[in-house]
């Protein structure tokens, strides 16, 4: 992430090369670089077109251009940056808005090249083969390791960082909430419900290999993890989570109803 002494480095490099110049059109390749504009792109670059950068000035790590009455505010984050240059150079993938001047001089252009994955646009076929893998890796508790093994053309490297960048909680409960939607507008489940009711329960499963979370179940009489989980009228499985098996369920029951994404309706 940039500190202030860089973007203080960038700020004088726009101060000598974009100040004083006059916009002519601005091409938005990324509906992210300008979320902060409730407006939407196509009036961000109506708003722009015409106008003349008056200067750079810098407010903590935010970038202030002034233009006119209003200002260009911009915040580099995690991999932001803003290169000047010559406007015929090929177009970088990770480009997300060029700004081109009347004076046909060097353009701007505003890079970033972290984002997140649901946020690059559409997967190709080995992106979507490898999230599947990954999938299957960790629902079928074959492991990682396993799954490269048994599966041509992906390698345990791929299935890792997509295993650590991409499968997070929150991804995975966005997925859910998209499955336990489309469950709810099938014919078949509104004969049992209409997702509006739930119940859940425990369900304890031997574990006695020796981990960090493992407790003695008395039902087991072995080591057991518990997982409770919630599930609609329509047979909707929205949400569990891991317990531990001497825990009483009631301190759960409300969990599911008050952390899910799903929309009932």
């Amino acid at each position: 992430m940039p500190e202030l002494p860089e973007v203080e480095v960038v700020r004088q490099g726009l101060e000598r090369h974009v100040a004083g110049r006059t916009i002519d059109k601005v091409t938005v390749l990324h509906p992210r670089a300008v979320r902060r504009h409730l407006a939407g792109a196509t009036d961000f670059t109506d708003a722009l077109a015409g106008r003349t950068i008056a200067g750079a000035r810098r407010r903590g790590k935010y970038l202030w251009l002034p233009v006119g009455e209003d200002a260009l505010l911009a915040h580099l984050g995690m991999s932001g940056q803003l290169l000047v240059g010559d406007p015929a150079r090929p177009l970088s993938p990770h480009v997300r808005a060029v700004f081109t001047f009347t004076d046909d001089g060097p353009d701007l252009r505003f890079t970033d090249h972290f984002l997140p994955p649901a946020q690059r646009g559409g997967r190709d076929a080995e992106d979507v083969c490898t999230l599947l893998a990954v999938v299957l890796a960790h629902g079928c508790n074959i492991g990682l390791h396993t799954m490269a093994q048994i599966t041509q053309g992906v390698t345990y490297k791929q299935l890792k960082r997509v295993s650590d960048w991409q499968m997070t909680e929150e991804a995975q409960r966005a997925a859910l909430a998209v499955l336990v939607h489309a469950i709810s507008h099938l014919d078949t489940t509104l004969h049992w419900g209409e997702g509006r009711t739930s119940a859940s329960d425990g369900q304890q499963f031997s574990m006695p290999r020796k981990v960090l979370q493992q407790t003695y179940s008395t039902r087991f009489s072995d080591f057991a993890l518990e997982f409770y989980s919630f599930v609609a009228d329509n047979y909707a499985p929205f949400y569990s989570t891991p317990i531990e098996c001497t825990d009483r369920d009631a301190a759960f029951v409300l969990d599911g109803c008050s952390t899910t994404r799903a929309t009932w309706t």
